[in-house]
Formats: structure tokens, sequence, C-alpha cells
């Protein structure tokens, strides 16, 4: 029986490929894949390491910038510009290949600066939020407050503290690592999960959203300061403010006990100045809380589901 072209073909279509075919085949969705993601975690990375050498040339290069709050906006901007030049790029070919190509001991190394860095970066996060704290409520004193000795010295504390944290699985506070060294994963050791997430994590966030929380109610208590035309200052003189002749109402929340200590501060330089530097820590602080209320936002997942995955025997089973 002679066999037509048409049922060659069918029978040719009711086979399987080849091999290398269906591997091919296979293979397509799976490189795209692995493409788009090193595309989009190169992409964070030169955005992570050239946004925060912008911040740093911004902060050299500017005399205005050089104030206490720049030396910790520096500290925060030199954490996460070490983040993307010693652990983002690892992080990034871990997770496009899924293998771990540098060995147990780089491993150990590059997870404690992992650590080091994210710690450093949410300690100065921390301590940026006590800075505007003052900021709002002590205006003018806040240069003298934070001074540049005080502040380089609350920058070597978030370094201390965050090396103190990070350290631990360099000295032997680990799980056993990967047989294979072929991975590079979390560290599944209880005792140091829960030191790491409450010491870089859960207590700076704390903090932060107690100074917050006194920094929004400062700024309602000042702001109907300027409203009702007083201003207590710290030395507890009342200071008055010219708005068309209208009075201080007593339930400001502001009045003087001793009415004759108050100042008439009718194109006073004094009280121009108090209130501009008011509203600039006042925008700045707002500034900077949506920022960090983003940053907390993004790192509480990890931090919340990592202590519990370990504590329930679970593990996350993911690169760190």
């Amino acid at each position: 029986m002679e066999w037509s072209t048409a049922s060659w073909a069918a029978l040719n279509a009711s086979l399987p490929p080849p091999l290398g075919e269906e591997a091919a085949v296979s293979a397509g969705p799976a490189l795209c894949l692995s493409v788009a993601k090193s595309v989009l975690l190169g992409l964070v990375v030169a955005l992570t390491i050239g946004g925060n050498t912008l911040v740093l040339l911004a902060l050299v290069r500017s005399r205005s910038l050089r104030d206490s709050t720049a030396y910790l906006i520096g500290s925060l901007a030199v954490a996460d510009l070490l983040l993307g030049l010693a652990v983002l790029p690892f992080s990034a070919v871990l997770e496009v290949s899924g293998r771990w190509y540098f060995g147990a001991a780089f491993c150990a190394v590059w997870a404690a600066a992992d650590v080091l860095c994210c710690t450093a970066s949410i300690l100065s996060l921390c301590v940026i939020s006590v800075d505007r704290y003052i900021g709002v409520t002590r205006p003018l004193g806040h240069a003298h407050i934070m001074s540049g000795r005080r502040t380089m010295a609350l920058n070597g504390l978030v370094w201390a503290v965050s090396l103190a944290i990070s350290i631990g699985p360099l000295v032997g506070w680990r799980g056993p690592p990967d047989a294979s060294g072929q991975r590079c994963t979390v560290n599944g050791e209880v005792g140091y999960v829960l030191f790491s997430v409450l010491g870089s994590f859960y207590l700076p966030m704390l903090v932060i959203l107690c100074v917050y929380w006194r920094i929004y109610r400062a700024v309602v208590r000042e702001t109907r300061c300027w409203q009702n035309g007083l201003k207590v200052t710290d030395s507890q003189v009342a200071l008055r403010v010219h708005r068309g002749g209208r009075r201080p109402s007593d339930d400001s929340g502001c009045s003087a006990a001793d009415e004759t200590r108050c100042t008439d501060l009718e194109r006073s330089a004094v009280g121009s100045r108090l209130q501009s530097k008011f509203r600039v820590q006042t925008r700045a602080a707002k500034t900077l809380g949506i920022v960090v209320g983003v940053f907390l936002l993004c790192w509480f997942p990890f931090f919340f589901i990592h202590p519990l995955s370990e504590w329930l025997g679970v593990g996350t089973g993911g690169p760190y």
C-alpha cells in the first residue's frame, strides 16, 4: 500500500519531537525569565550604587548641606552604597542562577556584610528620626544639641552596634553550612535569628514609631501655638506673634503664667527665624516619615516570616 503525502505528515506529527528540539522548547521560557530577572536586578544594583553615590557627592560638594544632619544622611548613604557594591551583585547572581559559585567561606562573609549594611541602614534611619524630632521641637537649639562631634559619635555607635549584630555567624553562631557548597542560605540558628531581627529591625522600628508619634504631637501643638499667636520658647518665655491684633486664646495650651513676660514680635527677627526654621524642620520630618514608612513596610514581611519560619522549624529555604 502506498502512503500519500498527507499520511506521512500525519505520522510525523504523531511522533514525539527530537530530544534537542524538546529541550529547546522547554528552555525558552526559562531563558526569557532569567534574562528578565537579570535586567531587573541589574537595574536595582545600578540605581542603588548610582543614587547613593550622587547623595555622597552632593554632601561633599555642597557647603549648604554640611551640617550635623548631613553626617547622618552620609552614614545612611554609605551603608546603602556598601550594600550595592558588596552584597547585591552576588545576590543577583544567586537569584538568577540558583547556585552559589563563591565558596562556603565567602558565603559567611557575604551574609555578615548583608546584615551589617542592612542593620546600619535601619539604625541610621532611627538616629535621623531622633534628629528630626529635635529639629521640630527645638528649631533654634538644634544646631547646638546635634553638634558635629555628637553626630559623629552617633554614627560610630550605629556602626558598632551593626558590627556586633552581624559578626555572630563569623564566630560560629550559625547553623551547619550547605554540604554541597552550591547554596548560601539564610542563617537558620534560632537564637541568632531572634537576636538579629530584634536588634536590626524591631527595636529600631519601635523607636522610630514612638519618635514620629511625638513629632506628630509636637507639630500639632506648635502649629496651634502659631495660629493663636503665642509661642513658648525653650526658656519658658512666651513670645507673642503679631496676627492683626488678635490676642492669644486661653485654650491654646501655650499661655504664659505671667503676661508681662510676653514680648511683642511684630517685625521681630527672632520670631520670623523661629517660625521659618520650624516650617523647614516640619517639611523635612514629613518627607523623611514617608521614606521611613515605605522602608519599614518593604522590610517587614522578611523580618516577620523569617523568624517565624525558623521558630516553627519550617525554614525559608531560599537564598540569603
